[in-house]
């Protein structure tokens, strides 16, 4: 049960490297994207307190994966063309692990009794594409916002494949 955890909780900060990594949309400036970057690792953040259990509220996990779907969604929506495909490469891999989750009712435990969920689980955190895509995020994100990459989620994904 702690690995899914672990495994989730890396899946909101991979997400939180993909819009660290998109500024200056076509439709925002710089700025104003750089700031709604900021507005969602704050948002971000607060999935912490979802994972501090080992039997997260199902409800609470919802709401955290939805709120974060949607900001990740818009993100892309509004990013640059240099980084369209990588922002649309992670909302993907977002969405495989939401349709996972959304299978057993937002249920932890559920998942982590599924040898077959967890392994698919396990395979989309996993993904190469995905990773890069993560990594070049990073490195446009600090370049053009000057947001420092979020250290902590190779290191959840590591831990966890």
């Amino acid at each position: 049960m702690k690995r899914v955890i672990v495994i989730l909780a890396s899946v909101a900060l991979s997400g939180a490297a993909v819009s660290a990594c998109s500024s200056g949309g076509s439709t925002l400036s710089t700025k104003d994207y750089c700031q709604k970057i900021k507005d969602y690792k704050a948002e971000a953040s607060k999935f912490d307190s979802v994972f501090t259990s080992n039997t997260p509220d199902p409800a609470k996990t919802k709401i955290a994966f939805d709120t974060m779907s949607s900001m990740l969604k818009d993100l892309s929506a509004t990013a640059p063309a240099e980084i369209k495909a990588d922002t649309a490469k992670v909302v993907e891999a977002t969405d495989k692990i939401i349709a996972l989750l959304a299978k057993n009712g937002y249920d932890m435990q559920k998942v982590s009794a599924n040898a077959a969920d967890v392994k698919e689980l396990q395979t989309v955190m996993a993904d190469t594409s995905v990773s890069d895509a993560s990594k070049r995020l990073d490195t446009y994100g600090q370049s053009k916002c000057g947001i420092s990459p979020d250290t902590t989620a190779p290191a959840a994904v590591t831990a966890t494949t």
